[in-house]
């Protein structure tokens, strides 16, 4: 894992691009980034009920005002990072910064890890314990970057280039699919 001086080196020498990038943001071993305004939330029950992993569930979109959002417990949220991410060199893994994990806020479900190549804005997957106000521009996660070993296949995935909180596309996955057994 880089520490905080070796991020900052690897930023000025191109191998990890943070957009925008703040100095003071780089700790002992991570860089913060920060909840972006724009929330996705699963339809529920106005969609199918329950969530079909084969299919494209309709979401609304939330908005964050100046005043906060009170976040409720049972609901995912969808969030994304102000900042956009980027390396060809470091595969990177996002955490909730401490301070936010004691207010009852977890960042991500499963989808910690932000592969080599990645290139976008992080869709984080929030859920809380008990009711709490978020505000836009809150320091809510950090990422830390991790050396590679071996040969390097960078990123092409369905999230690459995200610009927007990105609902899941599992359905877009060939094992979700059926096919038809090879008779060759």
């Amino acid at each position: 894992m880089l520490t905080g001086p070796a991020i900052r080196k690897a930023i000025e020498a191109g191998e990890i691009t943070i957009e925008p990038y703040t100095w003071s943001f780089a700790g002992p071993n991570s860089y913060d980034v920060r909840l972006a305004s724009e929330l996705k939330t699963y339809r529920l029950p106005d969609c199918r009920w329950p969530l079909d992993s084969r299919s494209d569930n309709a979401c609304d979109d939330l908005l964050i005002p100046e005043s906060g959002l009170i976040l409720k417990p049972n609901i995912l949220y969808l969030g994304r990072t102000i900042e956009r991410l980027h390396s060809n060199t470091y595969a990177a893994t996002i955490h909730g910064r401490s301070s936010v994990g004691r207010l009852g806020i977890t960042v991500h479900q499963t989808a910690a890890f932000i592969d080599v190549g990645f290139s976008g804005v992080v869709t984080l997957e929030i859920v809380v314990v008990h009711p709490v106000r978020v505000h836009a521009g809150m320091r809510i996660a950090q990422v830390a970057f991790h050396p590679l070993v071996g040969d390097v296949e960078l990123y092409v995935g369905k999230y690459q280039h995200a610009v927007s909180v990105e609902a899941s596309k599992l359905f877009r996955d060939d094992e979700t699919k059926e096919h038809e057994p090879s008779h060759e």
